[in-house]
């Protein structure tokens, strides 16, 4: 499907194989899918039963590819032609000289614990394997700090629950065994009211606005190179 935007056609794809019930808690595929340097850092921590998956996570991969894009890669003076697709050619290179470069051969554990420590813990952006990035680098940069922003809201969140469980008073229940007519004690539980946060934005912080704000409508493109495949 497509529509018309400022003159230009626009593509839809739709794939409503990995598609979800709007009020789902739970995945709708039992399949994981997605390139691992580029999946979202929540789907490293149990693959084998990954969260439901939100529009938010869809930002943060691209977040990921751009970051790798801008860090771990030079734009080629000279494209190279690609051997496998006779034809085409490559204008990236992975720089061997970056950090990031080797995201393309962790495991999940690994690129778990350094996008945790991307997105929580880096607070100086990383300069750009190659100056043609610079510009791309500054938007990317900025979309950091709102994810990093997001994933600290959702760690003050979870600190908070941990609090109100912790300071709330225990109630015993009790209910009448049906057999022996006896009363059983049922384990203690707490009744708390838990302060409200929204996980599928990571309260606002994180949206297609903010990506897109980044960017901005000023007709800002950028140009997306063929990288080859045995890079």
């Amino acid at each position: 499907m497509w529509h018309m935007r400022r003159g230009r056609i626009c593509g839809v794809l739709n794939d409503f194989d990995l598609s979800s019930f709007r009020d789902s808690t739970s995945p709708s595929s039992k399949q994981r899918t997605g390139t691992r340097p580029f999946m979202a850092r929540e789907f490293h921590t149990n693959p084998e039963a990954p969260p439901a998956h939100l529009y938010r996570h869809d930002l943060e991969s691209l977040f990921y590819v751009l970051f790798v894009l801008v860090i771990a890669n030079n734009l080629l003076k000279t494209p190279k032609y690609n051997d496998r697709v006779p034809g085409e050619k490559c204008y990236l290179e992975l720089s061997v000289f970056s950090h990031y470069s080797k995201w393309l051969e962790h495991d999940d554990l690994t690129l778990n614990t350094e996008k945790r420590h991307l997105v929580t813990e880096v607070t100086t952006f990383p300069a750009p394997a190659d100056d043609a990035f610079e510009v791309l680098a500054d938007r990317v940069s900025e979309l950091h700090i709102a994810l990093g922003a997001g994933f600290s809201a959702q760690s003050e969140h979870h600190q908070r629950i941990r609090e109100a469980l912790t300071s709330a008073k225990p109630r015993r229940l009790f209910r009448a065994n049906a057999v022996a007519q006896l009363q059983v004690r049922l384990p203690a539980v707490t009744e708390v009211e838990l302060p409200a946060f929204d996980n599928s934005t990571l309260d606002g912080k994180w949206t297609y606005a903010v990506v897109f704000d980044t960017f901005g409508d000023d007709g800002f493109e950028v140009m997306y190179p063929v990288a080859c495949p045995d890079t």
